[in-house]
């Protein structure tokens, strides 16, 4: 499933998905730039016929309208863009917000799904849940094994509740009962990111985001409350808006409002990595069949690291002989722990087959050479009758 992020100079994300089979297309939240949308659509002789936005934007106008004015695309967002556009339509605290919160009003919407529905663009399903917090009418979109999260939850923080339509309880729900039980190896594109990030993983932000920290729900809304209070982007009309915690770099953390939870640097690094496999490399490239893991089991190869990505108590639950274990949500901060031979091969195993995935690509974009994934994990091991350490 071919995913374009386009990002600019203020951390604003937008995405193009496109099925290649029948060459039709979908723009999630365009902004600042409508001829990169057109010029992409025009090269790769793309039609559009949906624009989404997840949520009603605060800190740029939208160009939701002028793709769909341009293309005859149809104009998507939840239900509660009705109600969230007479919320802004009170608001007084910010000329700049006030500004674009008109402009995006008046654009007219064309469809709005619900909670769970799932539209298709060509052969590619996108599936819409309802995670407001951020706003009252925003929405996350799972794609595959990807989700855009819109504002609701970006990397190392999440999207501000100081906004029209904000709620930490609704923040709340949406992150803990909506999004972390998708699973640790769904990849997350956030609509912001002010350090340069691209993506991240569900696992790394479950460790690593202290929006995700666990917590009762009166604590984390006391938190949220602390964290988005009295930012100076809210004070008058000049300043920068920003739709997530203020980035260390520009401000000091106080008690009232800590700084973002800076990614970690490999993060970044490998993000861009990644983003190139999904694009280039071939279905196959990385799999390794479960007769040739036997064997090399059988020969008790110490040329071959086997690398067990699975959480501790699924690897105490049965893992390969000579296998040991590193969780994927782990990988950015104990890389150094491999061994330092990039040309070593290294074989990743997971459950199904996904998590181990991501984590061989990770690997490769950090530099070791030979890395490969068991095809459909420990799932078909066991379903084999496999050999199994405990």
């Amino acid at each position: 499933m071919p995913v374009k992020q386009f990002r600019d100079s203020d951390g604003c994300y937008s995405y193009l998905i496109w099925c290649d089979q029948e060459k039709l297309a979908a723009v999630v939240d365009p902004n600042h730039n409508g001829d990169l949308y057109l010029s992409a659509l025009k090269d790769m002789a793309l039609k559009l016929i949906y624009v989404i936005d997840t949520h009603t934007h605060v800190d740029h106008d939208s160009l939701s309208g002028f793709l769909a004015q341009n293309t005859g695309a149809q104009v998507v967002m939840h239900p509660a863009y009705g109600e969230q556009r007479k919320l802004g339509a009170t608001f007084t605290g910010n000329d700049a917000i006030v500004k674009h919160l008109a402009f995006n009003g008046a654009i007219a919407v064309d469809f709005s799904p619900q909670d769970g529905e799932v539209i298709y663009v060509g052969t590619v399903p996108i599936r819409f849940l309802y995670t407001p917090g951020h706003t009252l009418d925003s929405i996350s979109l799972l794609v595959e094994n990807r989700i855009l999260t819109g504002d609701i939850l970006m990397i190392g923080t999440c999207g501000r509740t100081d906004f029209p339509g904000g709620s930490n309880e609704n923040m709340y729900e949406s992150l803990f009962d909506k999004l972390l039980p998708l699973g640790e190896e769904f990849i997350i594109y956030p609509a912001h990111d002010y350090q340069n990030n691209i993506n991240s993983v569900m696992g790394y932000e479950k460790i690593h985001n202290p929006f995700l920290k666990v917590r009762s729900r009166e604590e984390f809304i006391q938190f949220a409350a602390e964290s988005f209070a009295k930012l100076p982007s809210m004070s008058g009309s000049g300043d920068k808006i920003q739709c997530s915690l203020v980035p260390p770099s520009q401000a000091p953390e106080t008690p009232a409002a800590p700084s973002a939870a800076p990614a970690n640097p490999l993060m970044g690094q490998m993000c861009s990595a990644m983003e190139y496999y999904f694009k280039n490399i071939p279905q196959h490239w990385n799999l390794v069949g479960h007769q040739e893991m036997l064997e090399i089991i059988q020969k008790n190869s110490r040329e071959i690291l086997l690398l067990d990505v699975r959480q501790p108590k699924e690897f105490a639950e049965g893992y390969i002989p000579g296998a040991i274990n590193l969780p994927i949500r782990d990988l950015p901060t104990r890389i150094k722990e491999l061994p330092a031979n990039l040309e070593m091969p290294i074989i990743t195993l997971c459950e199904s087959g996904s998590r181990s995935a991501y984590a061989a690509m990770f690997l490769r974009g950090y530099g070791y050479s030979h890395v490969r994934s068991l095809d459909l994990g420990m799932h078909r091991w066991r379903e084999m009758k496999l050999p199994l350490a405990k």
